[in-house]
């Protein structure tokens, strides 16, 4: 009703002066403005306003200061893509210039010695009386070539002295030595150097392992990548769950009915029910969905076709599994709290009333004609008996003395009870349905013949006789439609250039570049310390390094309950069996709760596209835990107090009369039954208030004389509220649990004798008080101590990096400097040695010049 009325009336004073006439007392209230600005009229519904959270406006300021006040970068770099400087380019010429100087001048003879003796042989024919053998031509090619090497002389002074000639063969020797020597080093560290190429060409199918695109937009929707649709039941497309069916199948009166086991007294309910599960269940995929459309999908980069998709694949599954989850916890919820609090259905399925005279028992009351509930019994099918006060999950055949066989129907205590231990079977067969009129037309109720059953040859992963709770633990899907687009993501990421890193040996060209510049400066070097290192040897020494080991293992999180079910009948002494039965179901409730939250929690994808220092994963995950401890508890105690508000705003009926009660005013077959608010104490009512309490106890039955009084146990308006607003005080006292045993087993009424119980350890270290409220502990979902285990190795060991790089600033080291200068000096030496007697000529013509110029004046 209140979803559905506007505020209208509350901005009008004439009808707010009606309102409020109504009430015996004065009440000071003023109307709502209309001249305040609001995005909402005078005539949206309350339910628009819910669904808005009654927001008019959200503000917000972004601040980068702040921001970047609490980073606090201990340093920034940026990289610079350019083409080598003057410098480079300079250096490297000169120091090739003294290469080819070098490899040209040691050369040059050969090679003119050889194209002269061409052309010799070519003009002049060479006659030979004797034909010289290949043994003698290659015996006097050996011998040349020994004599060349014996004196060859790099060194030559053209000393006559022989002593001086055989020193400078010698340091020449030493000298071709350490040129071979060095030289092959270089061609050796060349051939094994590897440099990094960057290019900025999309190549993903042959560097999918390198590739980078950086993406132009980071941020993209689920909405814009993912597309979801679910195939629900053919139930909810049939004429069963249509209005018009269910509406035909009201039965006025259901006097003279089996409450318990006829069919027709809940038939529009039960159908209706099924209309609203399949409502429920599509809007609970449509809310989930919007709220994973709207998640953002944060990448920098663009990922391989195979590796997006395998991310997508991962990040539905987690969506679509964690979708039912919900759904049955939000339904768990709700039985739990209708269950507690026993309230009263038009039906009267788990509870009957029954008229009570007080009089006839010689109890004086100004209302002795009192309307009492009495919780509905089930006799099971092992012939025990089942009520619905301690359990919801009572059930029992439906039964008919007519033809009609109700095909796996049950009846339960509530509607959706019936529904959840029921299955379909029977709106699969004709039979079934076609019955199901005949035994309605026996109560004088005419319904349609026009509705068609349920269809058995459609593929469906469900069987006729499967239960309805195991389909809705589905949420009725049938089938999950999903698909994931690359292009979309590629088009959203908009990269700008793409670049990838290959591994390569030094091209011949560079090589070839390299060798030489560095043979000029090697040349004149070692020219000049060859005479004087000549009886010297070199050693070389090899450096190692050590590669860092780390350990690690992926976190866990798990939760220490702590509960104690303890139930005993009537008085609590009529509710007690009520009250610790929702301890217990909260327990559970909780436990089920963390489970879900831990798995959605451990579903999450952990996206980072390099390894991070220890430290800073640890920060991370405690912030992310932090957040996970923090945020469960309170989505649960949010729900919750929901779900106290709206049965308490609704007015519900309990069968425990701790709200309300039932006031007969005579025992006339017409009277009329009104309802009173029940006052657990003169300054509280429950038809206003829901934390009404009053404190309790064991009372003497008719006299309600105090017998033994609790400490901490505090009635309330409901079986919720008293369990909330009580304290575990009782539990710890020994004294206390063993008189409400004694008091509890002294008369047969109540309930017989149980085992001994034993309290609970007051010693026990928790993080409660004895004298904590319930709802203190239930907040913090029962949770003690949270166990949590993170572990470094794991996030290394999924990560699995293929490669390791690091950046540092530094000078050029000694080796690149050596190289360098010495091909400068090879370049400059070589350069200088043709240009410096062009220079000295320019210099002595320019000054002889200028003294052949000079004029003499005589005076």
């Amino acid at each position: 009703m209140t979803l559905s009325s506007s505020l209208e009336c509350f901005y009008n004073q004439t009808c707010l002066n009606i309102l409020i006439s109504a009430y015996s007392r004065n009440i000071n209230i003023s109307i709502l403005d209309k001249a305040f600005s609001s995005r909402f009229t005078s005539q949206t519904k309350v339910e628009q306003l819910v669904g808005e959270l009654f927001i008019e406006e959200v503000t917000h300021e972004v601040t980068f200061k702040s921001y970047y006040d609490r980073c606090k970068p201990s340093y920034c770099t940026y990289t610079v893509a350019r083409r080598f400087d003057v410098l480079f380019v300079i250096t490297s010429i000169i120091g090739l210039v003294g290469g080819l100087n070098v490899a040209l001048r040691l050369l040059s003879p050969y090679v003119i010695d050889f194209i002269l003796r061409f052309k010799q042989k070519s003009i002049i024919q060479i006659k030979q009386t004797e034909t010289l053998t290949i043994k003698i031509h290659l015996q006097n090619l050996i011998n040349k070539i020994k004599l060349s090497i014996i004196e060859v002389n790099v060194f030559n002074s053209h000393s006559q002295d022989l002593n001086r000639t055989n020193q400078e063969r010698s340091s020449t020797r030493f000298y071709i030595i350490l040129i071979i020597i060095s030289i092959s080093i270089l061609i050796f560290s060349t051939l094994l150097s590897v440099q990094t190429i960057i290019n900025m060409n999309s190549l993903q199918k042959l560097y999918p392992n390198t590739l980078k695109c950086p993406c132009t937009d980071i941020k993209i929707l689920y909405a814009d990548l993912f597309q979801i649709i679910p195939h629900y039941h053919q139930l909810c497309t049939s004429d069963f769950i249509q209005s018009w069916w269910y509406k035909t199948l009201n039965i006025v009166s259901n006097i003279g009915l089996d409450t318990l086991f006829d069919f027709r007294i809940v038939a529009s309910s039960y159908f209706q029910m099924l209309s609203i599960f399949c409502d429920l269940a599509n809007l609970t995929f449509i809310h989930a969905n919007r709220r994973f459309s709207s998640t953002v999908y944060i990448n920098n980069q663009i990922l391989p076709r195979n590796l997006f998709h395998s991310q997508a694949n991962a990040l539905i599954n987690t969506f679509l599994n964690s979708i039912p989850v919900e759904f049955q916890y939000t339904l768990s919820m709700i039985n739990t709290i209708l269950q507690s609090n026993q309230y009263l259905t038009s039906t009267q399925t788990n509870a009957l009333l029954y008229t009570l005279d007080f009089s006839l028992y010689g109890i004086s009351s100004t209302n002795p004609l009192q309307i009492i509930p009495y919780s509905m019994a089930f006799r099971l099918e092992d012939n025990t008996t089942c009520t619905c006060a301690r359990h919801s999950s009572c059930r029992s055949p439906y039964r008919y003395g007519g033809n009609w066989t109700a095909l796996g129907l049950y009846g339960g205590c509530f509607v959706m009870d019936m529904i959840l231990k029921s299955s379909l079977a029977c709106w699969y067969n004709q039979t079934c349905s076609t019955g199901l009129r005949r035994y309605f037309l026996s109560a004088n109720v005419n319904i349609s013949n026009n509705v068609t059953i349920l269809d058995s040859t459609l593929t469906s992963r469900f069987l006729p006789t499967t239960s309805f709770e195991v389909i809705l633990q589905e949420i009725l899907v049938e089938q999950w439609n999903t698909s994931s687009s690359y292009e979309t993501f590629y088009q959203k990421c908009r990269p700008t250039y793409c670049k990838y890193t290959y591994q390569e040996r030094s091209s011949v060209v560079y090589m070839v570049t390299t060798i030489i510049a560095l043979f000029g400066g090697l040349n004149v070097i070692l020219r000049l310390i060859s005479p004087f290192v000549a009886n010297t040897f070199s050693t070389f020494t090899n450096k190692f390094r050590k590669n860092p080991q780390v350990s690690t293992n992926i976190y866990q999180i798990t939760a220490d309950n702590r509960f104690w079910g303890f139930q005993i009948k009537p008085d609590l002494r009529g509710r007690g069996a009520a009250y610790f039965g929702l301890i217990s179901s909260l327990c559970k409730l909780s436990k089920t709760t963390i489970n879900n939250a831990v798995d959605k929690f451990l579903d999450e994808i952990l996206v980072n596209d390099q390894m991070i220092p220890e430290k800073e994963f640890s920060s991370r995950m405690n912030l992310f835990i932090n957040r996970f401890q923090t945020n469960t508890p309170y989505k649960f105690s949010c729900s919750l107090q929901l779900l106290r508000d709206i049965t308490h705003g609704n007015t519900f009926i309990s069968t425990y009369v701790l709200n309300w009660e039932y006031v007969v005013k005579d025992n006339r077959s017409n009277a009329t039954v009104s309802t009173v608010a029940v006052s657990p104490n003169n300054l509280c009512s429950c038809g206003k208030q829901s934390n009404c309490i009053a404190p309790g106890g064991i009372y003497q039955m008719f006299t309600n004389r105090l017998l033994v009084p609790l400490l901490g146990f505090n009635v309330g308006c409901s079986v919720v509220e008293t369990v909330f607003r009580s304290t575990l005080q009782i539990l710890y006292n020994q004294t206390t649990i063993d008189q409400i045993q004694q008091y509890g087993t002294d008369n047969a009424i109540y309930f017989p004798a149980t085992k001994y119980i034993r309290a609970m350890n007051s010693t026990y270290p928790s993080r409660f008080r004895l004298n904590s409220s319930i709802i203190d502990i239930i907040d913090q979902l029962f949770v003690e101590q949270w166990k949590i285990n993170i572990s470094y190795a794991s996030f290394y060991q999924q990560c699995a990096p293929m490669y390791c790089s690091y950046t540092f600033d530094e000078r050029h080291d000694a080796i690149y400097i050596f190289t360098r200068l010495l091909a400068i000096y090879g370049g400059l030496t070589a350069v200088l040695r043709l240009i410096t007697p062009y220079i000295i000529n320019i210099i002595f013509s320019v000054t002889n010049r200028c003294r052949n110029n000079r004029i003499v004046i005589d005076t």
